[in-house]
């Protein structure tokens, strides 16, 4: 935390009216993880697989870091001290730099930007990475320093991050190479059975399951987009609704021990996304969907 950060932090708090809290609640949501999930199944299903493995992939190596240098860093959330009152408060885990939501939107819009090159993903992404970010300090969940710090790396890992996709054709050693980098510290962090880490778990989980999910789709399935629209959307429909499903299987809390709540964690975000991502659509194929 620099000097006057909670200061400021404090003076938004004052300007809060109810009009501005249901603004900057809604507005945060484009940070999280919800409408990512919505987006590359979309893609996914109907549209280009090819597009939501690269915006899966980005995303979900830019957001191992963020949650990697949050374990490492250990920086209290503002409203921890006790000075700021949070908003949407169900939403701001794990600690607080770098901050999740700024990362994630920065990651994703830049990603799509850099691949189209359209001026309205570019305006896009150049509005909607300082509207969250200022909503997390509106919200009172972070400091000024841990979004201007998300916004960067997110914005940088993008860049690199498709330059790495464009260059390697081989989408399997992009989520080796990813893995080989997180799984050191996923094994650390485990053995120090933090349970503020959930989210590297998580994270982690999602990760090797699009890793997994990607070499068994390419390999056994490879399904078509030739089909009518309507089979699109069924599609869809059906992926958001089990992957929704498996994420409101958490039984983490009720696990007599940290470290089984956070292998439950890794477990069942893994399955989330290879159950979504290769055994979903094997089952399409099979009844010619």
């Amino acid at each position: 935390m620099i000097p006057g950060e909670i200061n400021f932090l404090i003076w938004l708090e004052g300007a809060r009216c109810g009009f501005l809290n249901f603004l900057f609640e809604a507005l945060t949501m484009l940070g999280e993880e919800t409408l990512l999930v919505v987006l590359i199944a979309v893609l996914y299903f109907a549209f280009d697989k090819d597009l939501a493995h690269r915006l899966f992939f980005i995303t979900l190596s830019s957001m191992t870091v963020n949650n990697t240098l949050k374990n490492l860093c250990k920086v209290q959330r503002p409203f921890d001290t006790g000075l700021v009152k949070p908003l949407r408060v169900q939403t701001a885990t794990g600690y607080s730099f770098p901050s999740g939501h700024t990362q994630t939107i920065s990651t994703w819009s830049t990603a799509l930007a850099v691949k189209f090159k359209r001026w309205y993903l570019i305006l896009f992404a150049a509005c909607a990475i300082p509207i969250v970010a200022f909503s997390r300090l509106y919200l009172g969940a972070h400091y000024p320093s841990d979004v201007v710090a998300a916004s960067l790396l997110g914005i940088g890992l993008a860049f690199g991050l498709s330059f790495a996709y464009d260059k390697v054709k081989n989408r399997n050693l992009l989520y080796l190479g990813s893995l080989t980098v997180a799984t050191p510290f996923a094994v650390v962090f485990f053995i120090l059975g933090d349970p503020v880490s959930a989210d590297l778990f998580k994270v982690y989980g999602m990760l090797l399951g699009g890793a997994v999910g990607s070499l068994i789709e390419g390999k056994f399935v490879n399904f078509s987009y030739e089909v009518p629209w309507w089979k699109k959307l069924i599609r869809t429909v059906g992926g958001l609704a089990l992957a929704f499903g498996i994420k409101l299987l958490d039984f983490a809390d009720y696990m007599p021990t940290v470290h089984l709540s956070l292998l439950l964690d890794f477990i069942r975000y893994f399955m989330l996304v290879f159950v979504v991502m290769a055994l979903l659509p094997m089952l399409y194929k099979k009844i010619k969907l």
